[in-house]
């Protein structure tokens, strides 16, 4: 059985799972599930009848997520209980915390820049085109903040997951 801690921008819920007999826990109550793995950071996640399409966009080392559950954008942090503990002790922070990175969701090319090094930002503003499959992708930030450096260039090819733009929380 694992444990976390999941800490969004309202809530805090307590999470564990035991993935041999597919049970989820959150806040102390159990849900069955079943899950598909798809690869690339792709999932679907049934409990019950809700059914849940999951797409893993960014994942920073502090155990910041973003992803997408059936089309809707969601950020939160995740500690095991190691982390919690050491968090709890004031031990938690780490100097990278308030620098999030913005990586390419899919490989593609860098269409164009929006912002520049130390440009003012908020959450949803768009920092890079993408194109990918022939398609226009606005890569957007995910937090307010300030432009902290931006590590490609117009024309370059990325690869999934390549840092396009570091972004200092305010």
């Amino acid at each position: 059985m694992s444990t976390y801690q999941i800490i969004s921008d309202n809530e805090t819920f307590q999470i564990t799972y035991n993935m041999e007999q597919l049970i989820a826990g959150i806040n102390g109550r159990s849900y069955p599930f079943e899950w598909k793995d798809f690869g690339g950071g792709e999932y679907h996640l049934m409990s019950g009848t809700n059914s849940y399409h999951v797409l893993l966009i960014e994942h920073q080392p502090n155990g910041q997520l973003l992803f997408q559950v059936n089309g809707q954008l969601h950020r939160i942090t995740v500690r095991d209980e190691r982390q919690q503990l050491l968090k709890n002790m004031a031990f938690g922070k780490s100097e990278g915390e308030d620098v999030i990175r913005l990586d390419a969701p899919m490989p593609g090319k860098v269409l164009q820049i929006l912002v520049e090094d130390g440009a003012q930002i908020r959450k949803g503003d768009p920092v890079v085109i993408l194109e990918a499959m022939k398609m226009e992708n606005e890569i957007r930030a995910s937090i307010n903040g300030r432009v902290d450096k931006v590590h490609c260039h117009q024309g370059a090819s990325v690869e999934k997951h390549q840092l396009l733009a570091t972004i200092r929380k305010k």
